[in-house]
């Protein structure tokens, strides 16, 4: 799906999704990926919710967003209970979705001016 959401002055904003890919101003991005309106982590190593550890949100939280979205595929996964204490004892929401779901929110609040991260799982991509 194609997204036209003006996204302000935000340098990184997502542009589509498929199942396979997401495009992120003119790259299309089939491995996992942080995003926020001023950076893009093109490379996540984690590429299922299994995979995601306090280490691996570590990268995420550095960037200190309010909110972290976290697009988990198809279907909406959750990531183990340690991980979410760990972002929410920073003061961080979490709020895990679909892709399609993730990407459309990061649209939105980034038109908004809102301090967000976006963590794009690509579970189908080859490691």
């Amino acid at each position: 799906m194609q997204l036209l959401i003006d996204n302000g002055t935000a340098r990184y904003r997502i542009r589509g999704y498929t199942a396979n890919s997401v495009t992120v101003n003119d790259i299309e991005l089939v491995r996992s990926f942080i995003i926020t309106p001023d950076r893009l982590i093109a490379d996540w190593a984690p590429r299922t919710i299994a995979d995601i550890t306090t280490e691996q949100m570590r990268l995420v939280l550095e960037l200190m967003p309010d909110l972290v979205l976290l697009g988990t595929g198809q279907s909406t996964q959750f990531p183990c209970a340690t991980v979410r204490a760990a972002v929410l004892g920073l003061g961080i929401g979490l709020e895990a979705m679909d892709t399609a779901s993730a990407c459309r929110a990061y649209g939105v609040l980034t038109s908004e001016g809102r301090n967000i991260a976006a963590a794009i799982l690509m579970p189908d991509a080859a490691a």
